[in-house]
Parts: structure tokens; sequence; C-alpha cells
């Protein structure tokens, strides 16, 4: 096999059997699983999680018929073809399939390699899904949908994890961050099947709030560590990128947050010299993890022929390839350049493409759900006016810090907005893409203005019962 077949049938006959059965075990798993979650322990989010799940089992069927029929190739197909290969060899022979999940791919048998062929040249966390492909096909008899709705179901646990997360913190606004976290138009459409960015969604949303479980609640137990390791595993091995921005997010949250504590100031300097030992040795973490994503630069040179690249792929996408593509100015690799297109991605990420770029009714929910970030936080910005405390609190260390502490969660989503942003807007080379890269930060970028708005009324209240 030299490649991917264009267009062939990953939907079939066994979809019609087996996933259904799933479906109904899923829905029963996901009701009890909610209800035993305290916070959600009520009729109106039991009954707010089967809308999620019945949309999120609509969203990932249009999915699975728009990749067959409308892309007829992608990242999906190359998941499935891989793992079919690895299911076939557990079917003909359990230790040749041992060997795959074990055994270095560089180091396979010539047994294995007539299964695997050319998916053992794919990068790290490639042939990682592959392997969970072909492990969860093995159970379900290679049925696409079948794994499509398992792990579109473990991508919505997920973002009810974040869910919780925020309302632990923001309980009077419950009602309006479940729109701009479970309700994500984008993020529920292609947040489902057999890609990457669903499985992101389900590690971030266990590895959040199980951290916040043993370092906030003080629930100290065996399982706990477990779910922390997994996910932290599971999710450096994806995407790397997205583990970093996410324990970095929440250990700054979690630094914060013991700052904000009645603690002595000794306590609290050894934690700021401790703040600056974990900065240095995280910045150190995010930069290997960024090598790794890019493993093939060596130089100077091989980093502006890499990125020349990526805007030649960009402008083509842009100029020949239906209008869906952008392009970033020419990179310079300066300071100055290095800091304008991490802006310049950041933005890309967040608030594009714009109604102008909007070609292809695929991306309209983009441009939509980009346009409203942006007025929302144009809008929260301006109504705390941040623009005339801007410069007040960058010359001003004491109340700049007052301001950190007293915003966590906000400086957490910052943080995750700024690390996935910059990454996703500079490698995508079209909005079809980045719909789906920029997922993972979609939930923190939506509820950033209600976090704003929400600290803002309450200081205010705060002041006027002062008086």
């Amino acid at each position: 096999m030299n490649g991917i077949e264009f267009g062939r049938l990953i939907l079939g006959l066994r979809d019609f059997i087996v996933a259904p059965l799933l479906l109904f075990l899923l829905y029963r798993i996901g009701v009890r699983f909610i209800a035993r979650i305290e916070v959600f322990n009520n009729k109106e989010d039991i009954s707010l999680f089967k809308k999620t799940f019945f949309l999120k089992v609509f969203c990932a069927i249009v999915s699975a018929l728009i990749f067959q029929f409308y892309y007829k190739y992608g990242d999906t197909f190359g998941y499935y073809d891989g793992g079919e290969m690895v299911t076939d060899a557990m079917y003909a022979d359990l230790s040749i399939g041992w060997e795959i999940f074990t055994s270095n791919p560089e180091d396979y048998s010539n047994e294995a390699l007539k299964y695997i062929g050319y998916f053992q040249k794919a990068a790290k966390g490639t042939f990682f899904i592959i392997k969970l492909s072909g492990f969860l096909m093995f159970f379900f008899f290679k049925s696409y949908m079948a794994v499509s709705f398992l792990i579109s179901f473990f991508a919505l646990l997920g973002t009810w994890r974040i869910y919780e997360f925020f309302i632990y913190h923001y309980p009077e606004i419950k009602n309006k961050l479940k729109y701009s976290i479970l309700f994500v138009p984008t993020a529920m459409f292609w947040g489902t099947g057999l890609l990457k960015d669903p499985i992101c969604i389900f590690c971030m949303g266990y590895l959040i709030i199980y951290l916040q479980k043993i370092l906030i609640k003080k629930q100290i137990k065996l399982s706990h560590f477990l779910i922390v390791c997994v996910s932290s595993y599971v999710l450096f091995r994806v995407k790397s990128y997205i583990f970093v921005a996410t324990l970095g997010g929440f250990f700054v949250y979690y630094l914060l947050f013991l700052l904000s504590r009645p603690l002595s100031k000794l306590y609290k300097t050894t934690l700021l010299i401790c703040i600056l030992f974990i900065s240095f040795f995280g910045v150190n973490f995010l930069v290997n993890s960024v090598k790794e994503q890019f493993d093939f630069i060596n130089n100077k040179d091989d980093a502006i022929l890499y990125f020349d690249t990526v805007q030649n792929a960009q402008e083509f996408a842009t100029n020949e390839a239906g209008g869906s593509g952008y392009v970033l100015p020419d990179f310079e690799l300066s300071t100055f350049g290095i800091i304008k297109s991490i802006a310049l991605s950041v933005n890309v990420a967040c608030f594009r493409p714009y109604p102008w770029e909007t070609k292809k009714p695929i991306i309209f929910l983009d441009m939509i759900q980009s346009l409203i970030a942006m007025i929302g936080i144009l809008y929260a910005l301006f109504k705390i006016k941040f623009h005339s405390k801007f410069f007040k609190l960058i010359f001003s260390p004491i109340k700049f810090y007052k301001t950190l502490i007293a915003n966590p969660v906000i400086v957490m989503s910052i943080f995750i907005i700024f690390i996935i942003g910059f990454l996703t807007g500079f490698i995508s080379f079209n909005f079809g893409t980045l719909s789906r890269f920029r997922i993972p930060l979609l939930p923190f970028l939506l509820s950033l203005p209600y976090l704003i708005l929400y600290n803002h009324d309450k200081k205010n209240l705060k002041k006027q019962n002062e008086l």
C-alpha cells in the first residue's frame, strides 16, 4: 500500500449494527455518571446532559457523513486505515498486536511490518492515535461509527469536566457558562469522530478537574493520581503543547490561589521564589515540547525554510484551494519578528476568519463564533475601562500583583489561550484545519467575557457595600 485510498468507504453495514448498541450503552453510562457528580446531581443538569449527549451524537453522525461524502480524505481516514491494520494484526496473531503496541516502530519484526506498512514512519502523536484506533476497533468489529461515538462521548465528558471547573468558581453565572462551554457550535461539531482533538478535550477536562480535587479540595486518593497520570500521558503523546498549556495554566492558577490566601510574609516570599524556579523550568519544558513538535528543525536555515513552507501552503490554500486559507506575514527570525508572529497567530486562532474571509459555507459557523468572541471580549474590556487602567497596572507592580491573585481563573484562561492559540494559529494552513485545532481553547476564550464582567460587577458591588 503506497497511501490512503482517496474516497474509500469507512462507513458500512457493521455501523448500523454495532454503533446503535454501543450508543444505548453510552447513554445509560453517561446519565448515571453525571448524576454521581455532586454539582450536577439535579434534574436540571441531568436533563442538560441528555440534550448535549444527543446533540453530540447528531454532530458525530453528520461529521462522519461529511468526511465520507464531502471531503473523502483527511486525518480521520488515515487513523481509520492505520487502526484497521492494527486490528487485522491482532485478529491474525495477538502476539503481533502486542509487539505493535509495546515495541519501538523502528524495531518491528517483518511480521508486524506486513500489517503496519508505511504507517511505521508516522509521527509519534499520529501513531499513538492509530494504535488507539486499532485497539478500539478490535472490540467493535472495525465499526467507524462505534469508535466515533465512543471518542465523541469521551470528549463530551471532558467538556463537562471543564464546565464543572468553571462553575466551582462562578456558580452565579452557571447558566451563561453552559453556552460558552457546552454548546459551542464548532467544538460540538468538530469535537467528534476519530481525531486527535476530541481526545485532547477529554484529557484536558480530566487533568484540570482532578488536579483541582487533589490540590484545592485536598481529596487525596490513589484513583485521582492515576487519572492525572493517564490524562497527562495521553495528552502529552497526542499533542504535547496542549499538555504544556493545560498543566502550565493550572499551576499558574494554583499558585495565584495560594498567594491569595492569608499567609505569612516568609511563606509568600518562599512561594514567589518557587514560582520563579517553576517558571524557569516551565519555560524550558515548553521550549523542549515545541522543539519536539518541530524536531526536524536543526538550525536557523531549517527554521526559515519550514516557516516559508507554512506560509506558501497558507497562500496556496487561499488562492487555489477554494479560498479557505489564510496568510501570515513573512516570518523574521528576530525578537520583534517572533513577537509579531506570536501576536498574529493568536489573533488568527481566536478571531478569524473575518466576515469577508468566509468564502465557504462550511466555515460560516467559525466566522460567527469568532465574531462573537471578538465582540464579547472588546465589550468586556471597554466595560471595565481596561484601556484607561492598562498603563496603571503595568507601572504599578503592587496593583498588578493584586489584580492577578484576584483573578486566578482568568489568568489561567489567558495562559491556555495564548499557548494553544499561538501554535494552532501558526501551523494551521487553512480555516477548516484551524476550526479543529483550536477546539481546546474555545471554552476558555468564549467564557472570558463572562468572567471579566462578573468579577468587575462583584468588585463594584463590594465597593458600594463598603460606602
